[in-house]
């Protein structure tokens, strides 16, 4: 590679500018190591591990904390190269320095814990392996499992999602530990639970927490405070920008800002501190026990937990699944990993999302797994697309998956926490039953599948600890109205956008079509695929204009209007669709708040030339963008908005995307209308 000869370069002008025994020297020698080490290269790699540990060793002296960072890397070497035996004595070693160097609850004794637990574990011991991770949570969560509010929450969460692998390795080896205990059965169920810390479970507690005090100054203070959270988490990525930058002006000015927003917020946190104490424990939840979540549990109801786990070592990857019920809690392995978990997801996306036939690379991925392309069928005299859905795959995922309890689960109600690629499936189009070997993906063979969505309903939650705070603190909607939809943009469409036929009447009626009008997917990529929505930070309204009409929309939003009993001024479309017009509007006055329009994921707003990326709503486009009103709806903009709702519709694709390319799900705008105040 380019790098190897530029390490070699650089330790030579080490070892002759600094000496061969520097302990520079033996770092550049650890780096170097490092490559040869990826590269299979086991024996010059020992080599020099060796002669970087003994400098350290006659630098810092044996029992320097230095010493076991070369211990660690060494037996990460040694295990791979001549196995368990080799490697384990270093690493105990290690563990041994670090402890009296630090202390018992230190990160790197918790490394050097993990890094032997890894270690044992592959040599079958998952006893000993358990045992030391039982020992190093506890420094992962630390203080996050106390209830406190202020500027240590971003640091005590960012230690979890930093430590989220090693925590998901606890969980697993409770269970290769002793899968019969309950014990353990309890104790993994909490700790996957710590290792899953989303976004958006952390947007739907904080609403939650501001909900259980009903209305009043303490709701508007608990929002001041999470509002000035989000504010200060800006400024300071803004300050690295201007940092790394070198822009001394921004920077100081930035610096100047936050020590205002810490000081507003110190202010506050004490009032809420002496006025609402609940608070904090409300906003940081701690995950609950199995039996917690059976008290919250209706007896038709089952709540199924997953935690994929990837590979470590010689570890495979494979995935944790707890099952409570009210009378009963289980819990087992699927095979299925991180990547195995992608690539089904994916497979079964590419029958679902037209969006990623539009596309040259996710078209040429979709007909790499699937071996088979989009056909054409006669659907109520019109023709349409029919993707290739691979039902035999769903019902294989659905076997992996929820097999082992389909008994368990048989008619209850599935509350279901998914982690990973799981995040992106919408788990009821899994196949409970095998296909028909008839059955070749035609329309009539997608009717009579066996689909788990249409045999019990599905709802998501994005953390466990998500139930109590929609059954205990999040009181009903008290909003007076209970409908407002927007719909229908004004958009001008391009060639290829497509026909689509509007229904005359609402579902449940005698249903006439009307003359066909141009329309798409409801997504940015349309049939030419826009390359850029933005110009010089705002949108480029003559390229959002391109966006395929979506005429079917108005008629949506109707009879849904009429279905709910709201009135024909609860739906508000084309040039009256505007940001300016969400942004104004007394959202909080609507139980149920719907868009249908086009969404744009992160990805789609990623060629940016904008700021930020972050995923949007298409309204109509104004004549002129500004800064408040440019078409687009982005996610921070809609964590702006205050709703009191049941329920927001989000009738678009990929609404359920993350805020950036590679994102967790459900961190775009999923979140932002969950911190603004949706319960669903």
């Amino acid at each position: 590679t380019e790098a190897e000869p530029l390490l070699r370069r650089a330790l030579a002008i080490g070892e002759q500018t600094l000496g061969p025994e520097h302990p520079k020297v033996a770092l550049r020698l650890s780096n170097l190591a490092e490559l040869l080490s990826a590269t299979q290269r086991f024996a010059e790699a020992e080599r020099l591990l060796r002669r970087a540990l003994a400098i350290n060793e006659k630098s810092y002296g044996a029992d320097h904390p230095r010493v076991a960072g070369d211990l660690n890397g060494l037996a990460r070497l040694l295990k791979d190269s001549h196995g368990v035996d080799a490697a384990e004595p270093l690493l105990r070693r290690a563990l041994a320095i670090d402890e009296r160097s630090y202390g018992a609850h230190h990160p790197h004794v918790a490394r050097d814990l993990h890094n032997l637990a890894v270690l044992r574990a592959e040599a079958g011991d998952w006893a000993q392996a358990e045992m030391l991770l039982a020992r190093a949570s506890p420094v992962w969560i630390g203080q996050a499992g106390a209830h406190t509010a202020g500027d240590g929450d971003d640091l005590r969460k960012g230690m979890l999602r930093q430590n989220t692998d090693a925590l998901r390795f606890h969980a697993l080896a409770l269970n290769r530990a002793d899968a019969a205990s309950a014990a353990k059965r309890a104790a993994g169920f909490e700790v996957a639970q710590w290792a899953l810390q989303t976004d958006a479970a952390e947007a739907l507690a904080q609403m939650a927490a501001r909900l259980a005090k009903g209305e009043g100054s303490l709701v508007e203070l608990a929002r001041q405070r999470q509002d000035l959270v989000a504010r200060r988490q800006g400024e300071d990525k803004r300050l690295l920008a201007a940092v790394a930058q070198a822009d001394a002006a921004t920077a100081a000015a930035l610096r100047t800002a936050i020590i205002s927003l810490d000081q507003d917020l110190v202010a506050i946190d004490a009032e809420l501190a002496a006025k609402f104490p609940e608070y904090a424990s409300f906003a940081n939840p701690k995950p609950l026990a199995i039996a917690e979540v059976q008290a919250l549990l209706a007896a038709d109801e089952a709540l199924i937990l997953f935690l994929d786990v990837k590979q470590l070592g010689r570890l495979p990857e494979q995935s944790m699944v707890w099952v409570v019920t009210k009378k009963a809690a289980t819990w087992y392995r699927t095979p299925l990993g991180r990547r195995a978990l992608a690539d089904s997801v994916l497979a079964l996306r590419c029958g679902l999302d037209e969006a990623l036939w539009n596309a040259v690379e996710s078209a040429d991925t979709c007909l790499a797994i699937l071996k088979k392309v989009r056909s054409e069928a006669e659907s109520e005299g019109q023709s349409i697309n029919v993707l290739p859905f691979d039902l035999g795959r769903a019902h294989e995922l659905y076997q992996l998956l929820l097999g082992p309890v389909q008994g368990v689960i048989q008619g209850k109600h599935l509350l279901i926490v998914p982690s990973g690629a799981l995040s992106s499936l919408p788990f009821n189009v899994l196949v409970t039953e095998p296909p028909n070997a008839t059955m070749t993906g035609g329309l009539a063979d997608y009717r009579r599948a066996a689909w788990l969505g249409l045999r019990q309903p599905i709802s998501m939650l994005p953390s466990v600890a998500s139930l109590a705070a929609l059954r205990r603190h999040a009181k009903g909607s008290a909003a007076p109205d209970p409908f407002l939809g927007y719909g229908d943009p004004i958009l001008s469409g391009q060639p290829g956008c497509g026909q689509i036929s509007v229904p005359e009447t609402c579902p449940g009626e005698n249903n006439r079509l009307v003359t066909a009008r141009q329309s798409g997917t409801r997504s940015g990529q349309g049939p030419a695929s826009i390359a850029n929505y933005f110009r010089e930070g705002q949108a480029d309204v003559a390229a959002v204009r391109k966006l395929c009409p979506l005429p079917d929309t108005a008629h949506e939003l109707k009879c849904v209007a009429r279905s709910l009993g709201a009135g024909p001024h609860a739906v508000v479309l084309g040039k009256d669709m505007t940001e300016t017009a969400v942004k104004a509007a007394a959202l909080s006055q609507y139980r149920v708040l719907h868009f249908a329009t086009h969404g744009l994921l992160a990805g789609e707003v990623a060629l940016l030339g904008r700021g930020r990326a972050e995923p949007a709503l298409v309204l109509s486009p104004p004549d002129q963008p500004t800064e408040q009103d440019d078409g687009l709806l982005t996610a921070s903009e809609v964590a702006g908005l205050k709703l009191d709702a049941d329920w927001v519709v989000l009738s678009a694709c990929n609404t359920a995307g993350g805020e950036e390319v590679g994102a967790e799900a459900l961190s775009g705008l999923a979140r932002g209308f969950l911190y603004a105040g949706a319960r669903a």
